[in-house]
């Protein structure tokens, strides 16, 4: 068992730039601010959450899941939490390559997250079978997700939504396996969900429970 490390809970100001990428603004950084305006850091998950109504903003939607503010008397502790972990698969996804969100994730940017190469993925290096595999999987979950749109070829978060609404939402165990499959992807150590990550492999969620990683196709 390896020793856990913890998920950075902060942010400064060229990490949230990063973070945004295109969708970058100071007014994003001061509305995370819980002290002050001119505050060097702010907490991970209000950024995010500034970052998530910015992109439902932008394309009119409700954002689900806020973890700080907002009106949630009406969603249980449970369903909140469901929705803020499906905020930050969507922004972990559209920031797979080039480690920015523009509020679309791409066919590139699903391979990128399923393990496989891109053109701007010089790191990525899989065996052919492996890089097949996460080609299959993007398009697989393109067809699925952005079917529940106008299929524009690339998936929008109010599409996640749909997605997880056709599985039933937080309360079915359909909805919440295909989540818990998608946190334990490879690689998604780094999302803001993870509580801790050790050499063993298994990850744990926000939730208290242990996943395994997966390395193979997650519809199989």
């Amino acid at each position: 068992m390896g020793t856990a490390a913890s998920v950075q809970q902060t942010l400064t100001v060229d990490q949230a730039k990063a973070l945004a990428g295109p969708l970058w603004s100071p007014e994003l950084f001061q509305n995370a601010a819980s002290s002050s305006e001119n505050a060097d850091t702010v907490s991970r998950n209000a950024f995010l959450d500034q970052l998530c109504q910015h992109i439902a903003g932008t394309a009119g939607i409700t954002l689900r899941g806020l973890t700080t503010g907002g009106d949630s008397s009406s969603t249980s502790e449970a369903e909140q939490s469901f929705w803020q972990r499906v905020n930050m698969l969507f922004l972990y996804m559209d920031s797979a390559v080039g480690g920015s969100a523009d509020g679309k994730i791409t066919v590139d940017e699903l391979k990128a997250f399923f393990g496989g190469s891109t053109s701007s993925n010089a790191d990525a290096n899989p065996d052919p079978d492996a890089d097949a595999n996460a080609k299959e999987n993007a398009l697989y979950y393109l067809s699925q997700i952005d079917a529940y749109a106008k299929n524009q070829g690339y998936i929008t978060l109010d599409e996640l939504y749909g997605y997880f609404d056709y599985l039933g939402g937080p309360t079915a165990s359909g909805a919440v396996e295909m989540l818990e499959s998608f946190e334990a992807w490879e690689g998604y150590a780094a999302a803001a969900i993870t509580a801790t990550n050790d050499e063993s492999g298994s990850v744990t969620t926000a939730d208290g429970k242990a996943i395994q990683k997966k390395k193979r196709c997650v519809q199989c």
